[in-house]
């Protein structure tokens, strides 16, 4: 890899990390309008148990169950990711304080999209 492919590498992995903290940042606040904004709009989104489905599915459900969550708090451990070209897959490892399930793995499929 050349030192131009390796920074290339790094900015990208930056930009990822920075989507994986905006989405924690979003979904702790309850902010829908912004967690909607870091989707791409055909996108899929499995919570397990939670929801399943695109990912306005899963905004929904997120939406009708905010006014019984007490507080959220998603901690990033672990990232990983594999890039090629403009998609990436990431796993990334939260730890969620919330008034459900209290840890959880994300395998992720990234796309830059339409720039």
């Amino acid at each position: 890899m050349s030192g131009a492919d390796a920074a290339q590498e790094m900015l990208d992995e930056f930009q990822l990390r920075k989507l994986v903290h905006a989405y924690c940042r979003a979904v702790d606040r309850g902010d829908i309008e912004a967690l909607r904004a870091l989707y791409h709009h055909d996108a899929v989104d499995a919570h397990g148990g939670f929801s399943a489905g695109s990912a306005d599915d899963f905004l929904e459900e997120l939406t009708a169950a905010r006014p019984y969550i007490r507080t959220m708090q998603h901690n990033i451990t672990t990232v990983n990711f594999v890039i090629a070209g403009d998609t990436a897959e990431g796993d990334t490892l939260k730890g969620a304080l919330d008034s459900s399930d209290p840890s959880f793995e994300y395998f992720s499929l990234f796309d830059r999209g339409a720039q």
